[in-house]
């Protein structure tokens, strides 16, 4: 089988997005499928990689890029299935452009739409009307007229099914995945040493883009409940965003920014470094938006066999508990976080249980090679109509 893939991402990051395309680019081909990746050329992927990543040209202009990159893409992702004839495009959702539907209906195949958000982000950074409009009118057209949808949690899928009137047996849930390989239990001295940082300390740590949805307010707020307990505790909040400044800043008003460690931009060959210099892992969702999503993190964190505290949320908190490797909070409640993570710090028998339980769900149920299995089913029957 021959899978094109389309996205707008910035591939020089390590953020769930990037690793999400590539990971399932990669455990494609493994399982003897062809792939080749089309992406706007924001940024290239630095990581090495088996995948042909063809980049469509752009300018370093944001107002400008998503123009250009859809006035190019037609012709670039045209030549491009001309030449490596797919079987299935399976586009990572562009919000502002049906060209890989269009293309997929000239050359007759199967065009596969993969959602992993909503356009209320695009609300929450104060996109104008008009912008909003032109965005929701190119969303229905790409939903209405994919052979399938798939989507990474059933929030998402019935936010779907209600706001578009998409029929339910066109979506499939695919929820994210980790590779296992790479990110795996080290040991926990070696992480730190090459991170420079001190591993006799206690490190409750977050990895991933810093975006207010994240929630980590909550966490800085409940920081000085726990180090009236335990002073020496350091936070870790490794990544970057919009949320950064803020985060320090309140960081700085708390009285605990000498107890918060925050990091620029994260390599991803470092990433697995980081979560396993974490005694607990944070991933919190904060309802400034309806989607919670799918975050790969937490999959990660759960492959470095690592205990989580998690918001009290669907796909969640419920989630890590249901698995016995974390443990559910509301996030508004600082007593109740604070509470969560002594209770987690005191108790090393439960930590190293949780992590063990970890470990064995992300082998068994949530690699990338199960993942791309369930793609691979949905793949198949589209091919075989």
């Amino acid at each position: 089988m021959k899978i094109l893939s389309v996205c707008y991402e910035d591939m020089s990051g390590s953020i769930g997005g990037v690793r999400q395309v590539i990971e399932i680019g990669e455990h494609l081909m493994r399982r003897n499928h062809r792939v080749e990746v089309s992406v706007a050329g924001i940024g290239k992927y630095r990581q090495k990689t088996d995948l042909k990543i063809n980049y469509v040209p752009t300018v370093n202009i944001r107002i400008l890029r998503p123009l250009v990159y859809h006035l190019l893409s037609f012709f670039h992702i045209l030549v491009t299935c001309l030449v490596f004839k797919p079987d299935i495009i399976l586009t990572y959702e562009i919000f502002f452009s049906f060209t890989p539907l269009a293309i997929a209906k000239i050359i007759g195949r199967p065009h596969v739409l993969f959602v992993n958000g909503d356009i209320e982000d695009f609300k929450i950074k104060n996109y104008p009307g008009p912008a909003l409009f032109f965005i929701d009118t190119l969303r229905k057209i790409n939903l209405k007229f994919s052979t399938r949808i798939i989507t990474v949690s059933e929030q998402l899928k019935e936010m779907i099914c209600d706001k578009y009137q998409i029929l339910s047996e066109k979506i499939d849930l695919v929820h994210n995945g980790v590779d296992i390989t790479e990110f795996k239990p080290m040991d926990r001295n070696t992480a730190c040493k090459k991170l420079g940082l001190n591993a006799d300390t206690f490190h409750i740590g977050f990895l991933g883009g810093l975006f207010s949805w994240h929630g980590l307010d909550c966490l800085v707020r409940s920081a000085p409940l726990v180090l009236s307990r335990y002073p020496k505790t350091k936070f870790i909040i490794a990544g970057h965003g919009p949320m950064k400044e803020k985060l320090i800043s309140l960081a700085e008003e708390s009285k605990v920014k000498e107890s918060f460690i925050f990091t620029a931009q994260v390599p991803f060959d470092l990433v697995p470094f980081y979560i396993n210099s974490f005694d607990i892992c944070i991933v919190f969702f904060k309802p400034v938006r309806k989607n919670s999503g799918n975050p790969v993190k937490m999959f990660e964190y759960l492959a470095c066999a690592k205990p989580i505290v998690a918001s009290k949320q669907g796909g969640y908190g419920d989630f890590v508990e249901e698995l016995q490797a974390g443990q559910g909070v509301d996030i508004f409640n600082q007593k109740e976080v604070a509470q969560a993570i002594i209770s987690l710090k005191e108790n090393e028998q439960l930590r190293a249980d949780m992590a063990e339980r970890a470990r064995k769900a992300a082998v068994d149920k949530y690699s990338w090679d199960k993942v791309v299995q369930m793609l691979e089913d949905v793949f198949s029957k589209l091919i075989s109509k």
